[in-house]
């Protein structure tokens, strides 16, 4: 086992880069299919990756001042991580690890010493092969501290996380698309689930129901961050802030992709299925007379006379409740040019009516409006954020060059009001991302 163990520390320290060890042997967990490695250390710091570049350059010298050291310093333990291996995976060059699980994480991260470049361009990571792919990531009881240059420490915790998806190369768009991360980002708690919310429902069109464009609509908030993460070295009015809070509220919309059209069809077959099942019963109805069609063609269920009570009436009553289709068309109209349907239909309105005057829906609850789908080019990820500021106070320099004289003399009793007052000052943006731009 030990044997087998610092062979896989080599494996993943060649291929992240990362000095991976691990204390403990190896404890297969034959039942699950999956091997645990027990007190994991993960380690890429300016010693390390020197050790690596003397021991892929043997009897030749190294001069560290051409070694490009300005990158995140990690230093992490984890008590535990279940990995589940996949052989083929790995040939497909999709990484050897199908599904991980991580508990009890603990490290320092180190950025102290990175200089940034004042003419730095962004540059997209291009991807290579045997990036990690995992169908299945979870993670328990992690806790880090961030190290910056020129702030303050502060730290990251995650109580729950699970990511039905974890790629290398969108690791961005599938944190957000996660199922559920919990945690707190220096004090302050946050959350990414799915939307689970009654009145967010599919786009429509012409009245009728239509696929969804969108797959998932996930939801981020995080409340009380203090501003000072958005404003540090920034110069200009926003510089002015010394002290306040932010609240977010992010919504996401997740367009389909082609792993979500397979499950789109799956669901018209079955939706076939159940149409045509419903279509049968109609028609026997038809044939025994328990439905008078109209002029209209819209059939409406009439017991024959004398049999309302009857033990026809009940099995017929039977059956639609076994089969579970009141929600057919015919049954629904049905149901409401009874008197008994009329009736249950003023009382769930009266039902509703009370329920929102008893409890009446704030502005800032109400649910985001799910957007139409376009009408064409490429899928394109739809967010809505909601920014809230709070208890802002600032001081304003007697002269700038960021502003005029006359914005300079305006802005003064504003900023003094906000100085005195506990306000809170809403924004809403909005906007729209092509999905190849999440890479």
């Amino acid at each position: 086992m030990e044997y087998i163990a610092s062979k896989i520390g080599e494996y993943l320290s060649n291929e992240t880069g990362f000095e991976i060890t691990f204390e403990a042997a190896i404890a297969p967990r034959w039942r699950d299919g999956a091997i645990r490695l027990k007190d994991v250390g993960i380690v890429c710091t300016d010693e390390t990756w020197l050790r690596r570049l003397r021991a892929s350059r043997p009897g030749k010298e190294l001069n560290e001042d051409e070694v490009d050291l300005n990158w995140t310093y990690w230093d992490v333990r984890v008590e535990s991580v279940d990995v589940i291996l996949s052989l083929w995976q790995w040939l497909e060059g999709r990484g050897l690890i199908r599904e991980c699980t991580m508990t009890g994480v603990r490290g320092v991260v180190d950025r102290r010493h990175i200089i940034w470049d004042p003419d730095w361009v962004p540059t997209r990571r291009k991807p290579h092969e045997n990036d990690f792919m995992m169908s299945k990531f979870v993670v328990e009881d992690l806790l880090l501290t961030i190290l910056n240059p020129s702030f303050r420490p502060y730290t990251i915790s995650v109580f729950n996380g699970e990511l039905p998806l974890f790629r290398q190369q969108w690791l961005l768009y599938d944190i957000m698309c996660a199922d559920s991360i919990v945690g707190t980002f220096d004090d302050c708690l946050f959350s990414i689930h799915r939307a689970q919310d009654p009145d967010v429902q599919p786009a429509t069109q012409k009245g009728e129901q239509r696929k969804p464009y969108w797959a998932k609509m996930s939801h981020m908030k995080i409340s009380g961050v203090p501003i000072e993460h958005m404003n540090t070295g920034v110069t200009g009015p926003f510089g002015w802030i010394t002290s306040g809070s932010v609240d977010l509220d992010f919504h996401l919309f997740i367009p389909q992709t082609t792993d979500g059209r397979l499950l789109e069809l799956i669901r018209d077959e079955i939706e076939e299925i159940k149409e045509g099942a419903i279509d049968k019963l109609d028609g026997i109805l038809r044939e025994i007379g328990a439905v008078e069609v109209t002029e209209d063609g819209a059939g409406i269920l009439e017991l024959p006379a004398g049999r309302e009570r009857g033990g026809y009436a009940q099995s017929v009553e039977d059956i639609i409740r076994a089969e579970g289709i009141m929600s057919s068309p015919t049954f629904r109209r049905a149901r409401l040019a009874s008197g008994y349907g009329e009736a249950a239909a003023q009382t769930a309105n009266a039902r509703s009516a009370t329920d929102l005057a008893r409890y009446p829906r704030s502005p800032q609850s109400r649910p985001v409006p799910v957007p139409p789908a376009p009408d064409g080019g490429p899928p394109r990820v739809y967010f809505h954020c909601n920014v809230a500021l709070n208890d802002l106070r600032a001081s304003v320099p007697l002269t700038s060059p960021h502003i005029s004289y006359l914005s300079n003399a305006l802005i003064r009793p504003i900023v003094a009001y906000m100085n005195a007052h506990r306000t809170k000052i809403p924004l809403a943006v909005e906007g729209k991302l092509p999905l190849v731009g999440w890479r």
